[in-house]
């Protein structure tokens, strides 16, 4: 109890330091709170939503044709293993609304009709309204734009012309009946919403067929045994398939490398903190080494003396602890809502904190632990007879081994980028870390020369050269934070200028159509026949689960015609070796599949198609645009002799030249208005990736900003220290003259060499980042970009941190009188 006492006594000794030193500790806290919190959130929520649009189910029972019959259904409630089973087609209606502002293509609802409610497939929370009765249910958000309650009827035109329907329940917004969040998205997104299987059949003149069941095993062991007793009971019916829903959340949040990022910011700003703290301890230890030789000539063992600075250090983590977390929870509640709301989808979400929480508060003790054991180390092993005596220090100079090892690692940086581009840039980085104090002394050095700071800047540079090792610490820390935040704008500021490209040179043509039903080359000759409609391919691609030593995932096959691709590209490769060999079969896998799944060209990857493990021979990687890059390429015939029996649902469309994509789209979506469930042009799909960057990049500017406060709290401290052992001397300074603001001036060159110094060496380090990356990366879409804005915010915050860090400083150096601070020792 009373080396804690003691402990606390010195916390509160330096109360100014102390807490500087907790808002360091506070601000990396709540940014690491915030961005697990956040990845964390995001992840569940991913996986929250595969469960609630797949209904819970395990298997789905699904036609190459469009319907089946509903008896198949009614087979499926006879096996006494299957919990739940429920029946369903999806059909495209439009909208007859009163105030006909919108566009036909606005209009579109997409309708499911479900044969049961009652079951563990679908979760449905009431708003208004009951979901048992006989009529629509709208989710929460299209109800509000639509302006529908309860009660109201509702037109709809469907082929059978026109239909009323009241809406006779309100839900929350759920992932199966996710429609668009204003009117402007409408023009791609249906809106979505729930009838009675029996209406809807109705309506479309399919009594008797249904085209998909969704069935739930009650006992996971028994799997295999329904599976096999489905697949005998199924053999009579021709293009009926089998197969399991597997959630692999991958397939719509392929979002590992921007986690990457925030997790790397996060961690910088904890990092700064923690190197805050060993500041603060390491100049402690100095500032007490006398105390620290009295202890041990009474008797105190070294582990007693490290036990003292461990309880300072635990004192500190655990006030940032109080506070950060707090903080971090209203940060992270900011982060979620803006990464949500940059992909413009209704998404309610809770915050997952329990990892999170229990990560701050391990790290927020063990890092800064890890960070204090150094000078504490050192406090224990003081000589008390030098340190009574004031033997000076012996200089090792290490100085110069420490360039040299320097400059040998940023020429190595550039021989590695022939072999890994994470090498290279790693090499590049810790040999600037080396170099740094060298670099800081030249820009000091230039400082002092010039004529524009004048005789208090002069004075200012050689009080940062006295302290070179701690300023340039801290300007380090500056440069870090602005090289990192320059290296991930640019990133996204290159995938932003080349979104156009990105889609365009994988899109596949100028449109995709989705039909409703299979599609024929009769279908294919009447939309060849619109006007401005260049050419048509029939697309085929199959849903298929494959396996890792993990677990199940499921992607996207799709069939190649490599004379269409030729001309308009699914997919692209630098390495064409493969071109031959396709025909031949394999698989080529998009560029995140292939980082998912981790092997080689020439190894092979297993699927499973109805229930039977096939392995194909993995033939290369290729960028795509197709689902995000998480999908594979194969040829026709081997898909044909994998898939038989695969129609095709969507159609590559080319335009001619002189005409407009939009106006093309409108007039099929006028002359089949049932046939399609959706037509997507280039433009929208390129639009639509541009309105998710923006709001991504804007967090991590955010981030960024933190981190560089968090710098300048630590360019307060080191300047206070300093001060602080500089009081003699600012007396003797103000003794012959030196008025007050001239004081004030020192102490804000002084601060504002070390910001420039860090800004100046920081933005140097980030373009050097950003060209070794553009020449290592095998990513086409990756270009030697400057962010123009984060360069200025980065100056600017820079520059302005570090004037303020300075008025702390001087203001503790002016406040003592003359006669104060010469007793100082």
């Amino acid at each position: 109890m009373m080396e804690w006492q003691a402990s606390w006594r010195n916390v509160t000794r330096k109360k100014l330091r102390s807490c500087l030193t907790i808002l360091a500790i506070v601000l990396g806290i709540s940014s690491m709170f915030a961005v697990i919190s956040t990845v964390q959130t995001a992840k569940n929520v991913t996986m929250q939503r595969l469960e609630l649009y797949n209904g819970n189910a395990d298997y789905s029972i699904l036609s190459e044709k469009d319907t089946f019959p509903e008896g198949v259904l009614e087979l499926a409630f006879k096996n006494d293993q299957i919990s739940s089973a429920t029946g369903l087609i999806h059909k495209q209606s439009y909208l007859e609304l009163k105030a006909n502002e919108q566009s036909l293509d606005q209009q579109r609802m997409r309708l499911t009709g479900l044969s049961t409610l009652d079951n563990e497939l679908l979760s449905l929370d009431e708003v208004s309204g009951d979901i048992h009765d006989d009529g629509l249910i709208l989710p929460a958000t299209s109800a509000e734009i639509l302006g529908m309650k309860v009660g109201d009827e509702i037109t709809f035109r469907v082929p059978d012309g026109m239909k009323e329907i009241k809406v006779t329940a309100i839900v929350k917004d759920t992932p199966l009946l996710e429609g668009p969040p204003d009117w402007d998205d409408a023009t791609n997104r249906n809106w979505r919403g729930i009838v009675p299987l029996a209406t809807l059949q109705q309506w479309y003149g399919l009594d008797g067929y249904i085209q998909e069941v969704r069935l739930n095993v009650d006992d996971p062991s028994s799997m295999d045994d329904v599976v096999k007793d489905l697949h005998t009971t199924l053999q009579p019916y021709d293009d009926v398939y089998l197969q399991k829903i597997v959630l692999d959340e991958k397939q719509s949040n392929q979002l590992e490398d921007l986690y990457f990022m925030l997790y790397v910011i996060g961690g910088l700003a904890m990092f700064i903190s923690a190197f805050i703290l060993y500041n603060t301890i390491f100049v402690s230890v100095v500032e007490r080494k006398n105390e620290i030789a009295v202890m041990k000539t009474l008797g105190y063992t070294p582990f007693q003396i490290k036990k003292l600075f461990l309880f300072e250090v635990l004192i500190l983590s655990v006030i940032g602890l109080m506070i950060g977390v707090p903080i971090g929870f209203g940060l992270g509640s900011v982060l979620q809502s803006g990464l949500f709301s940059s992909f413009q989808s209704n998404i309610d979400f809770s915050m997952d904190y329990q990892w999170a929480l229990a990560a701050s508060i391990v790290l927020g003790v063990a890092i800064p632990v890890v960070a204090s054991l150094i000078p504490v180390t050192q406090a224990s092993k003081i000589d008390i007879i030098k340190t009574l005596k004031n033997v000076p220090a012996t200089n090792t100079n290490t100085g110069k081994w420490r360039s040299m090892a320097g400059g040998i690692l940023i020429l190595s940086s550039l021989l590695l980028t022939f072999v890994n581009n994470v090498l290279s840039i790693g090499s590049l980085l810790l040999g600037s870390v080396l170099l740094f104090p060298l670099m800081v002394k030249g820009i000091t050095t230039l400082v002092s020369r010039s004529s524009l700071v004048g005789f208090e800047g002069k004075i200012a540079a050689n009080n940062v050269l006295r302290a070179l090792n701690r300023s340039s610490n801290m300007s380090l820390i500056l440069a870090l934070a602005i090289c990192l935040g320059l290296f991930v704008s640019s990133t996204f500021t290159s995938l932003e200028q080349n979104i156009d490209k990105s889609v365009t040179q994988s899109f596949g043509g100028d449109m995709h159509v989705t039909s409703e039903h299979a599609l024929s080359d009769r279908d294919a000759g009447r939309m060849s026949a619109t006007n401005g409609v260049k050419d048509v391919h029939l697309s085929k691609e199959r849903n298929v689960t494959w396996v890792t030593e993990q677990q199940t995932r499921q992607f996207s096959i799709i069939r190649t015609d490599q004379e269409w691709n030729a001309e308009h590209p699914l997919f692209h490769s630098v390495d064409a070796e493969w071109k031959d060999r396709l025909k031949q079969g394999g698989v080529l896998l998009g560029d995140f599949a292939y980082r998912e799944w981790g092997g080689s060209p020439g190894e092979r990857i297993t699927i499973a198609v109805d229930n039977q493990e096939h392995e194909l021979e993995v033939l290369g990687k290729v960028t795509t645009n197709q689902y995000g890059g998480y999908a594979a390429f194969m040829s026709g015939d081997p898909f044909d002799e994998l898939f038989p029996g695969v129609l095709s649902y969507k159609a590559l469309l080319t335009v001619e030249d002189g005409y407009k994509e939009e106006a093309i789209k409108n007039s099929l979506v006028t002359s089949y208005p049932f046939d399609f469930s959706e037509v997507q042009t280039v433009d929208e799909e390129v639009n639509k990736q541009e309105r998710a960057l923006p709001g991504v990049k804007s967090l991590f500017n955010g981030l960024l900003f933190i981190a560089i406060a968090v710098s300048g709290i630590g360019i307060i401290n080191t300047l206070v220290m300093n001060v602080m052992e500089r009081l003699r001397e600012v007396a003797i300074m103000r003794a012959v003259a030196f008025t007050s603001f001239q004081v004030y001036k020192t102490i804000f060159y002084e601060a504002l060499i070390i910001g420039i110094s860090g800004v100046v060496i920081g933005i140097t380090m980030g373009i050097f980042t950003i060209l070794l990356n553009v020449v290592t990366t095998s990513d086409e879409l990756i270009e030697f970009t400057i962010p123009e804005s984060t360069l200025l915010l980065s100056i600017i915050m820079g520059i302005i941190v570090s004037a303020f860090a300075s008025l702390i400083p001087a203001r503790q150096a002016v406040k003592h009188t003359i006669n104060q601070a010469l007793k100082q020792e």
